[in-house]
C-alpha cells in the first residue's frame, strides 16, 4: 500500500502554523559564511514590513537584513538594532542572548508617518521594544535602499563586499512585505492553548480555500461601508461610530428583549481566525459569536466603565458575521470597534493585504528550493552556503575533488574507499564520459553513448556548480554491455548502484537508471512511474513475476534526491532515498527465503540507460549528478546514512513545536494510538469494494471520532458513487456543525441528520451511524441526536462495486464535498449494532477488534502506512497529502504529548566553561553542534541543552580531530553540572570515551572501570546507549562495543551531552538530528524534546502562578488582574521604600504579615476588599495603593479557601483540595501525621499547599497534602514573635534559613525532624516550626516539572557566570546565598512578558524593605532557565553556594512537545 507521511496535529488545531524544519545559518567567518543574495525590484522605499523567526546560535554580531546602509542585525553583546541610512537608527537596551529560545523579529518602516518615533517599530515576540539605548529616526518620506533595484539584498551576512557580520542562526518564515507597514500580528498570534506566540502564515485575501472565491488582495476591509450590515437595537450613537477610523467614538446598545440586546454585522465574506471588540458599561457578560457559533465570553467582572480590548482565536474559517451580544440583559451596553484578524474593520475603506513588487516569502523549511520566493513575485535570491562540510557526510561524496562545499571541481578525483569494487564513475561534469577506470588506476573506462543533446546544466546544481540535463529527446542510450551490470540482477552477487536526480518532468514513465525494460527482460529497473511515484523492481525474464524491492516510492518534481539500490551477496536487496531505505529490504535469492529468485544470468537484456525506456518514446526529464555502480554492497540493511550535500544544514528545529514529517524511526510512545489528517484538498484512504462493506438488511455499525475544523458539508466514511442507485452510505457533517447519515435503496435515499450545533467545531466527537432490529441510530458522544425507526431504515442497501472512501466520497475522484479535519479509529462492524440505542459512554481508550469488525483503521501515529490498519478485507491506499498523526481522542489531559518532535540536544553556549570559569572558551560552530576545544592548559568545557533523568538514549560523536599533543579531550555524558572539577574524564561524573594524545584512548561505561583498547582517529564515530533507571551504560566505536556497564551508576541524576578539553580536539554531536551512522539498541531513543519531556508538562503556568505590576490611583477598589484565582498573595511597592505585603485566603485575606519582620499577624488587617477569579480588588492603602505608586504582585494558586468571608475575618480556614471545599482534614489528604493540621489548602497537581496547625514542643510529622516530599517550606506563626523559618531540599532536615533575614544557613541535628521530609509529611520539632502554643501557618511547595524547581548553584566570581537549567523560562526567581551572613534574598521578576528584557533590569530584596529601582542586571531569564550575567558578590562568589526557588512563566517543552517561546 502507499504510505502516508508522518505529521502531527495541523496547525488548525490552534491556528499555528505547522513548521517541521528550518535552515540553519552557520555564521562562519567571511566566505564561508551561509548567506543569500539578490538585486532588489524596484518598488516602495519608504514603506515596509520584514518579519522573520530567529534563535541564534552565535550570540556576537550579526546582520540577518541588509541592503546597502539599511539592515536589521543583533548587536555584540545581543541587543537588536535597525539601520535607515548612515544617519537613522534604533537600538534596543535589552538584549535578544538566548541561544536554546526563538524569537520573532518584525520591523514596521513607514516614513511617511508625521510622527517620528511611528517611522521605525521593532517587536520582539509580538511586544513592542519601547526602551532604547539609541535612537535616531529618518525624516519624514526619507527613502531606504531596500527595494532600490540598484542595490542587492543580503540575508545572514552584512552587505561589504567582503562578508563580514555573519549570522549563526536558525531562520524561518522570512518575510518582506512591500509597500505596507504591518505589526506583528499578520506572521503571529497568541496561542491560547499553551499562551504563548506562535507563528502564522502571512495570508493574502488572495489565499483562499475551496469554500471561497478568490477576491481583490484586501483584509477584511474591502470597500464595503459596513455600518449599512449592522442588525440590533443602537439606542444611542451609531454603527457608524463603531467603524469609523478610530475607537474614541461608539455606539450604545440596549433592547427590550434580552435576546436581541447584541450587534451584529453580516455579509463579510472574509476569512479569519480571531476576532476583537472594545467594549465597556456592562452589567453581564459579553458573548462573541463568529457564523452564529459562539467563540468567546468576556466575564462581566472584565468589564469596566473604561473601554477595553478583548480578542479571541479561533479556528480559521470564512467569517460571514460577527456577532457581539450582552448576555441575560436588556439593559445598554457600549460599542467602540470590531476586528478581524488583527485589522479593525472600517467603513468605505480599502486595505490591499499584497506582498508588493520587491517583497518575497522563504519558508526555510525545505519545501522550495532554498532561496526561491514563494510570494508569487518571483524575487529568488541566490544561495551561498559555503560551509557545507562534506566531512559529515556518511555516504555519497562527490565523485571528483571539491572546494566551497562541493560547488566548485578541483583538480583530480576523490579518494574513494570502495575503488577496488567500482565500476562506473560518470560525474556529468560537462559530458557524460566514465571515469572509473581513472579512479581505480586499472582496466578501462566504460563506453557511454547518448542520443540527442544531453547536456550541461547550470541550473539546478547539485555539485561542481553543473549538472546534467536528460529528457525523452536528449538521453543517456548506453553504459557498458549487457554484461557490464549483471551483477546488480544475480541473486547472489554484491552490489550497489547509485546517483543524483532532480526530474523536472514526466512523459508517462522512464528510468533513473535501468538495464531492463519490463518483466519480459532481465536486469534491474528503477523506474520512474508518474509525477510522484518511483518504483523498484529486478526483472526475472518471466512475464508478471518480477521482484518488487521499494513498492511505491513518493517524490515531488524540482527537488534533489540521492538515491540507492544495494544488495548483498546473501541474497538480498534494498532501496534507499537520501539516506533513508523506503522498505524493508527484499530477498532475492531462493537461500534468502523467496520464492520467485532472481536471475542467474551473466547478461542483462540491455546495457544500463537513463531517461528513457528502450525502444519507447516513454521518459523522464531531469538533471542528474554523480552516477555510480560497484561491486560491493556500499551501505549497511536497515541503516541510515547521510547523503554528502551541496545543499545547507536544513534540520528539525522548529518555533512552533506543532512538527513532523521526521525520516527517523523513533517517535514519542506516549500517545496511546493516533490518527490521519486530512487537508480538505481531496486526500483520502481508500478501500477497495468487497463483501464485507455490502449491508444489505444486517446489523451494522458504523463509526469514529473526528475532529472537526470546517463547518461546511463533508464527506466522513463513504460507499458513494456519481449518482442515488450506485450509493451505498454515507456519513459526513451538514452545515451548522450537524452530523448526517445517508443510505440508499434503488433509486431512493434516506437521511437523518443532527440537530444543529450537535458536532461542534475543533473538538474530538464520537460519531456512530449503526442499525439494530432494523432501526437506524446516529449518537454523537453517546447521546441520540437522530433516528428512522420505520420502514425505511429496514430496507436494503444498495450493492455496488464502489470502494469505501475515508476522507471524501469515491464519485468524482475524491474531490466532492472533502473533510478538512481529524479522523481517529474508524470501525466498520458488520452484523452486530455494537452500542446501546438508548445511549452509552463514550470510548475512552482506542477501539478493538470486535466481534464481525470488518474494518479498523486510522489509529497509528507512525510514518510511511505503518500500522494504517488492524482489521481491512484489503489494502489502503492513500490518496493526496492524508497523514498520520500522533493527535488523538484519548488524550485526555491536554499535557500530553500529540506528535513526535523536532527540537533536538544540542551543545549550549550558555553551559560553556561551566565548572572552569578561568578557563579558555571552546568553539561552537554548524548550529552547536561541532565543538572544538581550545589550548587552554587550564581547560575548557561544555554540555547540551537537554539532560536526561529517566528513560533510554542513544547519541553519537564523530572525531573530527583529535587533542593536541600530550593533550586531552573526552566526550560522552555528564551529570551535576553544577559541582566537580572541569576534568570531563572523571569518572564520579563522567561516562563516555576521553582521547590523550595518539596512543592513549580511554572508555567509561560506570564510575569504576577504564577500558583501553582500539586507538580513535578522525572519522570514528562513538555511540553512547544509556538507560537510566536501568543504570545501563554501553560505549560504542564504529559500531563496535568498547566498553558497558550494568551497573552504571546512572540512576537518580539528570545526564547532558557533553565535552571537554585541556588542549583541542574537535567532534560533532547527533543526538538524532540526522541518521545515526550505527543502529541504537531497540527501545533506545534520540535525545530530543518529545523523548524527555515529562508525561505531564504545565502548558499554562500563568493560571498557577502570577508575576503582575500595576500603578496606584489612590481610589478605592482598584482592580488587579493577576490572571490567577490566587490562595496567597504577597504585594510590594517597587518605587519607595515598604514593607513587602503577605496575604491568604488561610488566615483571611485581609490578614497581613511582613516577611521583611519577624511579627505576628494579630489584630493586624488590610485593605483586600474582594477575591476575583482572575485578581482582587484593594481599597485605598499606600501598601497596595498609593497614588502613583508602583507595584509588584506575586500570585500563587493552592487548592482554594474562603474567598467570600469579611476582609478583616481572621483564620476563615476550612480544608479545601484542588478547589473543593472537602470538609475534614482527612477528606482534604491530610490526616496522616501525628499533628491534625486545623486547615488547609492542597493543590495537588500545581505541588503548593498552605497548611494551619498548633504546635505541641515536642517532636511530631505534620501532614501537607502533596504526592511528593516537599522542596520549600516556609513557616512562621501567626499568634506570636518569631522569624520565618525556611526548608529547602538542597540543605536537608538539618540546616534552615530565615526569609526575613539575610543570614547563612543555620546547622542544627534534626531540627526539621528525625527523619526525612517524605510524600505525605514533614517533621517538626520544639523550635519554630512546632514549639508549644505556636499556631503555624506553612507554605509548601515541591518541584513540578515545567512550573516550579527548587535547587541550587556554585558561584564562578565571573561575569559569565552559572547557567541554571530549569526546564521553563522562569517568570519569578529567589536566590539566597547558604554561606553568608549578608547576603539578602534576592528577588527577581520576568519583566519583559512575550519578549524577555534581558538582563532583567530590577531586583527587590525578600528580607528588606527597600525599593526596586536599582538597575542590577544580574540575570537573564532565558527559554529554558536563567543565566548569572555579571560578578555581584550578592548572586555570583566563587566560594559560595547558592538555593534557588524558581516559578514558570512558560514550560521550556511546551504541550506539543516543542520549544515554548515567550509569551
Amino acid at each position: 500500500m502507499a504510505g502516508i507521511p508522518q505529521v502531527i496535529t495541523p496547525e488548525k488545531a490552534t491556528g499555528a502554523l505547522a513548521i517541521d524544519r528550518t535552515t540553519l545559518f552557520n555564521g562562519l567567518d567571511g566566505f564561508e559564511a551561509d548567506q543569500l543574495t539578490r538585486t532588489n525590484t524596484a518598488g516602495n522605499r519608504r514603506t515596509f514590513t520584514v518579519s522573520t523567526w530567529l534563535k541564534f546560535t552565535k550570540l556576537t554580531e550579526g546582520k540577518w537584513f541588509g541592503a546597502s546602509n539599511n539592515a536589521l542585525q543583533i548587536m555584540s553583546g545581543g541587543k537588536f538594532a535597525a539601520y535607515f541610512g548612515q544617519s537613522s537608527s534604533l537600538i534596543s537596551t535589552r538584549k535578544l542572548q538566548d541561544p536554546n529560545g526563538w524569537y520573532h523579529c518584525v520591523c514596521t518602516v513607514d516614513t511617511t508617518n508625521d510622527t517620528e518615533t511611528e517611522r521605525i517599530k521593532l517587536f520582539v515576540n509580538g511586544q513592542r521594544i519601547t526602551i532604547f539605548d539609541s535612537t535616531s529616526y529618518p525624516s519624514k518620506d526619507a527613502e531606504s535602499s531596500v527595494s532600490d533595484n540598484s542595490q542587492t539584498m543580503y540575508i545572514g551576512i552584512s552587505h561589504d563586499s567582503t562578508p563580514q557580520q555573519e549570522t549563526g542562526a536558525y531562520m524561518s518564515q522570512y518575510y518582506l512585505i512591500d509597500g505596507l507597514a504591518l505589526g506583528p500580528e499578520y506572521f503571529g498570534f497568541t496561542d491560547p492553548l499553551t499562551n504563548t506566540w506562535k507563528p502564522k502564515k502571512f495570508r493574502t485575501k488572495g489565499d483562499q480555500k475551496k469554500d471561497t472565491p478568490a477576491v481583490s488582495l484586501t483584509t477584511v476591509n474591502d470597500g464595503t461601508t459596513w455600518s449599512s450590515n449592522v442588525t440590533g437595537n443602537i439606542y444611542g450613537g451609531s454603527a457608524a461610530n463603531v467603524f469609523d477610523s478610530d475607537q474614541t467614538d461608539r455606539a450604545e446598545i440596549n433592547s427590550t428583549d434580552a435576546d436581541t440586546n447584541h450587534f451584529t454585522v453580516s455579509s463579510i465574506n472574509s476569512r479569519a481566525a480571531s476576532v476583537g471588540v472594545y467594549v465597556s458599561h456592562a452589567g453581564s457578560d459579553i458573548e462573541i459569536s463568529i457564523n452564529d457559533v459562539v467563540v468567546g465570553t468576556i466575564p462581566v467582572e472584565h468589564i469596566t466603565n473604561t473601554k477595553k480590548h478583548f480578542s479571541f482565536t479561533f479556528q480559521e474559517r470564512f467569517v460571514n458575521s460577527v456577532k457581539v451580544r450582552r448576555v441575560g440583559s436588556t439593559s445598554g451596553w457600549y460599542l467602540y470597534g470590531v476586528e478581524l484578524d488583527g485589522v479593525f474593520m472600517r467603513d468605505s475603506t480599502t486595505t490591499n493585504l499584497d506582498f508588493g513588487a520587491n517583497g518575497f516569502y522563504l519558508p526555510f523549511d525545505a519545501s522550495a528550493p532554498l532561496g526561491q520566493d514563494l510570494s508569487g513575485k518571483g524575487n529568488d535570491f541566490e544561495p551561498n552556503f559555503g560551509s557545507v562540510d562534506l566531512d559529515k557526510a556518511t555516504g555519497a561524496l562527490p565523485i571528483l575533488n571539491t572546494v566551497s562545499g562541493g560547488r566548485v571541481a578541483a583538480p583530480g578525483t576523490r579518494t574513494d574507499e570502495y575503488a577496488n569494487n567500482l565500476v562506473m564513475a560518470i560525474p556529468f561534469l560537462n559530458n557524460a564520459n566514465d571515469i572509473s577506470a581513472d579512479i581505480k588506476g586499472s582496466g578501462s573506462n566504460l563506453s557511454v553513448s547518448t542520443s540527442g543533446s544531453p547536456a550541461a546544466d547550470s541550473d539546478p546544481v547539485q555539485w561542481y556548480g553543473s549538472s546534467f540535463n536528460v529528457s525523452t529527446s536528449n538521453y543517456i542510450d548506453e553504459i557498458g554491455t549487457t554484461s557490464t551490470f549483471a551483477f546488480l540482477h544475480q541473486p547472489e552477487a554484491a552490489g550497489t548502484v547509485e546517483g543524483w536526480i532532480n526530474v523536472n518532468a514526466i512523459n508517462n514513465q522512464g528510468p533513473w537508471f535501468q538495464t531492463s525494460n519490463g518483466t519480459d527482460d532481465i536486469g534491474l529497473m528503477i523506474r520512474q512511474n508518474s509525477s510522484t511515484n518511483v518504483f523498484v523492481q529486478i526483472n526475472r525474464g518471466v512475464s508478471g513475476q518480477a521482484i518488487s524491492i521499494s513498492g511505491d516510492v513518493r517524490i515531488t518534481h524540482n527537488k534533489w534526491y540521492h538515491w540507492a539500490f544495494v544488495k548483498s551477496a546473501s541474497g538480498y536487496a534494498q532501496f534507499f532515498l537520501n539516506g533513508q531505505p523506503v522498505a524493508d529490504k527484499v530477498a532475492i535469492s531462493s537461500g534468502a527465503g523467496a520464492s520467485n529468485a532472481a536471475s542467474t544470468s551473466s547478461t542483462s537484456t540491455h546495457e544500463g540507460r537513463i531517461a528513457k525506456n528502450n525502444g519507447e518514446s516513454r521518459g523522464v526529464g531531469a538533471n542528474i549528478c554523480d552516477y555510480r555502480a560497484y561491486t560491493i554492497q556500499k551501505y549497511a540493511f536497515d541503516t541510515p546514512f547521510i547523503p554528502a550535500s551541496a545543499n545547507p544544514s536544513i534540520l528539525p528545529e522548529t518555533p512552533i513545536g506543532v512538527v513532523g514529517g521526521s525520516p527517523l524511526k523513533w517517535f514519542n510512545d506516549k500517545s496511546p494510538c493516533g490518527s490521519v489528517s486530512f487537508d480538505g484538498t481531496g486526500d483520502n484512504l481508500e478501500i477497495a469494494d468487497n463483501a464485507d462493506f455490502e449491508m444489505g438488511t444486517d446489523d451494522f455499525t458504523i463509526e469514529c471520532f473526528i475532529y472537526n475544523q470546517e463547518d461546511t458539508t463533508q464527506s466522513v466514511v463513504t460507499k458513494y458513487g456519481d449518482n442515488v442507485s450506485n450509493r451505498s452510505f454515507w456519513l459526513g457533517t451538514l452545515t451548522s456543525q450537524r452530523p448526517s447519515f445517508y443510505w440508499y435503496n434503488g433509486s431512493n435515499s434516506y437521511n437523518i441528520d443532527g440537530a444543529a450545533g450537535t458536532l461542534p467545531l475543533n473538538k474530538w466527537s464520537h460519531v456512530v451511524a449503526q442499525r439494530t432490529s432494523g432501526d437506524i441510530y446516529l449518537f454523537v458522544d453517546g447521546k441520540v441526536v437522530a433516528s428512522n425507526t420505520g420502514a425505511n431504515a429496514a430496507k436494503s442497501f444498495n450493492d455496488l462495486s464502489e470502494p469505501v472512501v475515508i476522507g471524501s466520497d469515491s464519485y468524482s475522484g475524491g474531490n466532492d464535498s472533502p473533510f478538512e479535519g481529524i479522523i481517529s479509529n474508524v470501525r466498520i462492524v458488520k452484523g452486530t449494532g455494537v452500542y446501546n440505542t438508548i445511549g452509552f459512554t463514550p470510548p475512552t481508550a482506542p477501539l478493538t477488534n470486535v466481534t464481525n469488525t470488518k474494518l479498523l483503521c486510522c489509529k497509528s501515529n507512525l510514518p510511511d502506512g505503518q500500522g494504517l490498519f488492524e482489521v481491512s478485507p484489503g489494502n489502503i491506499t492513500t490518496n493526496g497529502n492524508a497523514a498520520s498523526s500522533g493527535f488523538n481522542p484519548f488524550n485526555t489531559d491536554k499535557n500530553s504529548n500529540i506528535g513526535a518532535d523536532a527540537v533536538y540536544s544540542t551543545f549550549n553556549p550558555l553551559k560553556e566553561k561551566f565548572l572552569n570559569a578561568s578557563g579558555g572558551s571552546v568553539t561552537l560552530t554548524h548550529g552547536n553542534l561541532i565543538v572544538q576545544g581550545n589550548g587552554d592548559s587550564s581547560g575548557s568545557n561544555v554540555a547540551g541543552t537537554l539532560g536526561a533523568s529517566s528513560g533510554k538514549y542513544y547519541i553519537e560523536y564523530t572525531v573530527l580531530s583529535g587533542p593536541d599533543s600530550n593533550d586531552t579531550c573526552g566526550f560522552g555524558l555528564r551529570k551535576s553540572l553544577h559541582e566537580g572539577t572541569y576534568n570531563g574524564w572523571n569518572q564520579e561524573y563522567f561516562r563516555g570515551s576521553r582521547i590523550r594524545g595518539t596512543n592513549d584512548n580511554g572508555y567509561y561505561a560506570d564510575d569504576t572501570t577504564e577500558s583501553f583498547s582500539t586507538i580513535t582517529e578522525v572519522g570514528d564515530v562513538l555511540g553512547i546507549a544509556f538507560d537510566i533507571e536501568g543504570n545501563y551504560c554501553q560505549v560504542t566505536r564504529n559500531g563496535h562495543v568498547m566498553a558497558s556497564s550494568s551497573s552504571a551508576g546512572l540512576s537518580g541524576y539528570t545526564w547532558y551531552p557533553y565535552f571537554a578539553s585541556d588542549g583541542g580536539g574537535k567532534v560533532e554531536l547527533n543526538c538524532g538530528q540526522k541518521p545515526f551512522k550505527y543502529a541504537p539498541l531497540d527501545d533506545f531513543k534520540p535525545l530530543n524534546n518529545a523523548t524527555v519531556r515529562p508525561l505531564n508538562i504545565f502548558s499554562r503556568a500563568d493560571k498557577f502562578v502570577g508575576i503582575t505590576t500595576y500603578k496606584g490611583t489612590g481610589v478605592s477598589g482598584i482592580r488587579v488582574e493577576t490572571g490567577v484565582n490566587a490562595d496567597l498573595i504577597v504585594i510590594k511597592q517597587t518605587n519607595t521604600t515598604r514593607h513587602w505585603g503577605w496575604f491568604d485566603t488561610q488566615r483571611g485575606r485581609g490578614r497581613i504579615l511582613y516577611p521583611a519582620d519577624d511579627s505576628s499577624d494579630s489584630g493586624t488587617t488590610a485593605d483586600i476588599d474582594t477575591l476575583l477569579d482572575d485578581g482582587f480588588t484593594y481599597k485605598t492603602d499606600d501598601r497596595g495603593n498609593g497614588d502613583g505608586g508602583d507595584y509588584l504582585v506575586l500570585s500563587w494558586k493552592a487548592g482554594g479557601g474562603n474567598r467570600s468571608a469579611a476582609a478583616d475575618s481572621a483564620n476563615v480556614g476550612g480544608f479545601y483540595k484542588d478547589g473543593v471545599d472537602m470538609g475534614t482534614a482527612a477528606n482534604a489528604g491530610l490526616g496522616g501525621g501525628t499533628i491534625t493540621p486545623s486547615a488547609g489548602s492542597v493543590g495537588t497537581r500545581q505541588g503548593f499547599s498552605i497548611i494551619q496547625y498548633s504546635g505541641v514542643g515536642a517532636s511530631r510529622r505534620v501532614p501537607h497534602g502533596l504526592s511528593e516530599a516537599p522542596d520549600l517550606i516556609i513557616v512562621k506563626s501567626k499568634n506570636i514573635q518569631s522569624d520565618w523559618t525556611v526548608y529547602h531540599s538542597s540543605l536537608g532536615r538539618n540546616k534552615y534559613l530565615f526569609l526575613n533575614e539575610p543570614d547563612q544557613a543555620s546547622t542544627q541535628s534534626n531540627y526539621w525532624g528525625s527523619a526525612d521530609v517524605n510524600s505525605t509529611t514533614f517533621g517538626v520539632e520544639n523550635n519554630n516550626t512546632g514549639s508549644n502554643n505556636n499556631n503555624i501557618i506553612a507554605y509548601i511547595w515541591h518541584n513540578v516539572a515545567g512550573l516550579q524547581r527548587f535547587g541550587h548553584y556554585e558561584g564562578n566570581n565571573n561575569a559569565d557566570g552559572p547557567f541554571i537549567d530549569l526546564g521553563f523560562t522562569p517568570a519569578l526567581i529567589w536566590t539566597k546565598s547558604i554561606d553568608s551572613n549578608s547576603k539578602a534574598w534576592e528577588v527577581h521578576w520576568n519583566q519583559g512578558w512575550r519578549f524577555k528584557e534581558n538582563p532583567q533590569s530590577q531586583r527587590l530584596i525578600l528580607d528588606d524593605t527597600t525599593d526596586g529601582n536599582a538597575y542590577t542586571n544580574h540575570v537573564d531569564f532565558l527559554s529554558n532557565g536563567f543565566k548569572i550575567r555579571n560578578t555581584f558578590s550578592g548572586m555570583n562568589n566563587a566560594t559560595e553556594t547558592w538555593i534557588y526557588c524558581a516559578w514558570a512563566d512558560v514550560p521550556t517543552i511546551d504541550m506539543y512537545g516543542g520549544g515554548a517561546n515567550g509569551r
